[in-house]
């Protein structure tokens, strides 16, 4: 019976524990077959279980009661993922606005991680990411966050709708407010380049304007990329892991 017991609690943990892992960078990766995801959740919920205290679960445990609990465990799960998952996304969101500056918005290119298509310029950052994440151990803050996850959301704690909701609007309103202020010099330099042109043609109206603008805009934004990307991505990284530290 206490092997039941066991497995019962195990399985609820593995729950959550494969809810975030679908989810997090690096680890929701198209190139990460489902076995070794699998895997990797299993071996996690063995690590932390021993650790936990879960006291309403037993053998005499409702299987109606059991089910409840195990959908509202991936409901954590996939709230916690998500959340990091749009934090992430602020540098996609920034990689958008750069590519959309330089004239290449419409550069688009098959992204087999994800399965989608992406521009150029916002899969070079998230290639760039990626790397600092394994480089500067950030995916051990990933594992260490999902242990972590039992003492911010208990197993007893129930989280409404609205609060699930009200979080979210805040992580992406947050997301949103990283990604412009990593894509604002481009933002600036585009409109400065624009208002130039624009001048331009009013001053010589035979000048082909858009021939000389668009080549002049994505050198001056590459050139800028290459000057202020190292920044930039050290900078996200560092708020990145900041917010996993004092993830709530």
């Amino acid at each position: 019976m206490l092997e039941f017991e066991f497995l019962y609690k195990l399985f609820y943990v593995f729950c959550r524990v494969a809810s975030i892992i679908m989810i997090l960078p690096i680890f929701s990766s198209q190139y990460i077959n489902n076995k070794t995801k699998i895997a990797i959740a299993i071996l996690l919920s063995l690590s932390i279980y021993p650790v936990l205290n879960i006291q309403q679960i037993s053998n005499n445990i409702n299987y109606i009661d059991y089910l409840i609990l195990l959908i509202q465990e991936i409901l954590f799960g996939i709230f916690i993922g998500l959340t990091i998952k749009i934090n992430i996304l602020a540098v996609q969101t920034a990689g958008l606005i750069i590519a959309y500056q330089a004239g290449l918005s419409s550069a688009l290119l098959f992204d087999p991680s994800s399965g989608g298509q992406k521009s150029v310029i916002a899969d070079l950052l998230l290639i760039i990411l990626m790397l600092l994440i394994l480089l500067t151990d950030t995916h051990l803050l990933y594992i260490k966050l999902i242990s972590n996850t039992y003492e911010i959301f208990p197993s007893y704690n129930y989280l409404t709708l609205e609060d699930m909701s009200i979080s979210l609007t805040q992580i992406i309103a947050k997301s949103f407010y990283i990604s412009l202020q990593m894509s604002l010099p481009y933002i600036l330099i585009g409109l400065i380049l624009n208002i130039v042109a624009g001048i331009m043609s009013r001053l010589m109206p035979t000048m082909q304007v858009f021939f000389i603008l668009m080549p002049l805009q994505i050198l001056v934004i590459l050139v800028l990329m290459g000057l202020l990307v190292s920044v930039t991505m050290s900078g996200f990284i560092d708020s990145h892991q900041d917010y996993l530290v004092n993830f709530k």
